[in-house]
């Protein structure tokens, strides 16, 4: 009985190991044959344009090609990926009968790699052929998409990209992307870090795009971006001031539409100094509409809206300010009152060129021991000058008239004051 139980161990043991060889041998036979895979598939596939080299590369029996720095350039001998390690499945019925096609790479996993994109004004890579050669001349508009069904892992890497003059630098890319041409092309993005044309600490993507339409469509793809630096955008006073961005991508592939939210704790466009920022907004075609504003401006409420073109940075927003406290805005204490200003703000892309202009009103106050029962005007501010025109100042029903103030690096220069009569006969006072 002890003898057959040996025997029977034994022989498990003699079948484990010669499986463990034949396995290993494959293993080792499909090493050797990882070169030839690789350069076969690298020969007859037609999507990635340009010369692909790799310095080692290994295989298992399952289809798996693993590599080590591979390097894509285009026909120039232009650098537009440096990948230091990766691997990708291949479907092996297409090895053995060498029928290579789009989808003889079913998933890629590229980790640290360095990737330069560049889109065309369709918004499609321009070094990858996607397409099917149309049969005609007339099928050129009606062009579809040859037939992919793979999964794309990117793991620690770098993108550069460029598209339709705007370019962008993200570092520390993470995704999972699976592209399959007939149906939709769905994604999981999160990078740490993007310069460029925009500037933030990061930025995430979820969802999808509907691959059935002659069109490509966006479907409800969710847009995050943390700590988005709006003086790269040309607005504010270069002091670093930061936004969260929510959104959702919709409309067709070459022209999205984003609709969401913007949120910012401060936000200083000189002379204002606004905080709590909250409001909405729609880009389409490189210009952004913000429909609506609500923030905190010298301890008072303002409502707002506005416009934005990506391309030139140049900017409008149209305000109504409510309960601003004189003291704060002037930064004079020795003024007392709340006031109101309907006022419009106007960039051609350049912070020093900014033009802001408007009326304002205020209800009853003082400056120092002087009451007065009002005081309204029309203001201009642009290169740090602020300036007060047509000023009225109601004390004791009589009005007082200053055609002309003007706030210099904080400091009040003032012009001729009058007393008017309600005749409007002008006595000089100063």
């Amino acid at each position: 009985m002890f003898r057959n139980k040996r025997r029977v161990v034994l022989s498990a043991i003699s079948i484990a190991v010669a499986l463990a060889t034949v396995f290993y041998l494959l293993c080792y036979l499909a090493s050797l044959q990882a070169a030839r895979i690789f350069n076969e598939v690298v020969a007859e596939q037609r999507v990635m344009k340009g010369t692909l080299t790799v310095e080692a590369l290994r295989a298992n029996i399952f289809g798996t090609v693993s590599f080590d720095n591979l390097l894509w350039k285009d026909d120039a001998g232009t650098l537009l990926a440096s990948i230091p390690q990766g691997s990708f499945k291949v479907r092996p019925l297409d090895i053995i009968t060498k029928r290579f096609s789009s989808e003889t790479v079913t998933y890629v996993e590229i980790k640290d790699a360095a990737v330069n994109i560049n889109f065309d004004d369709k918004m499609y890579w321009q070094h990858l052929d996607v397409f099917k050669q149309p049969k005609t001349k007339n099928d050129m508009k009606n062009m579809q998409l040859k037939e992919f069904n793979v999964k794309l892992v990117l793991v620690n890497s770098t993108i550069q990209t460029h598209a339709d003059r705007r370019d962008f630098k993200l570092k520390d890319v993470n995704a999972t992307i699976n592209f399959n041409s007939k149906k939709r092309l769905a994604m999981e993005f999160q990078c740490g870090n993007v310069s460029g044309t925009f500037e933030a600490d990061a930025v995430r993507l979820n969802g999808a795009v509907d691959l059935t339409k002659p069109v490509g469509v966006y479907d409800n793809i969710s847009f995050n971006i943390t700590n988005c630096n709006m003086s790269a955008f040309g607005i504010g006073n270069g002091e670093n001031e930061k936004g969260t961005v929510q959104a959702v991508i919709n409309g067709n592939l070459p022209t999205p539409v984003i609709t969401g939210t913007l949120n910012m704790k401060k936000l200083k466009i000189t002379p204002m100094y606004f905080s709590n920022v909250q409001g909405s907004f729609k880009y389409e075609n490189g210009a952004i509409d913000v429909p609506e504003v609500d923030a905190r401006v010298f301890a008072g409420k303002v409502k707002a809206n506005g416009y934005y073109n990506i391309d030139d940075r140049s900017y409008g927003i149209d305000l109504i300010g409510t309960g601003l406290h004189g003291d704060i805005g002037l930064n004079d204490p020795q003024l007392h009152c709340l006031v109101d200003i309907d006022a419009h703000l106007r960039s051609d892309g350049k912070p020093k060129n900014l033009l802001i202009y408007g009326d304002f009103k205020s209800g009853e106050g003082s400056y120092g021991l002087i009451d007065f029962d009002s005081l309204q005007g029309t203001i201009t501010s642009q290169h740090g000058i602020l300036d007060f025109r047509d000023v009225y100042i109601m004390i004791d029903c009589d009005q007082i008239f200053a055609p002309y103030l003007r706030i210099v690096n904080g400091k009040l220069k003032l012009g001729s004051i009058y007393y008017e009569s309600d005749g409007g006969t002008r006595k000089k006072l100063m």
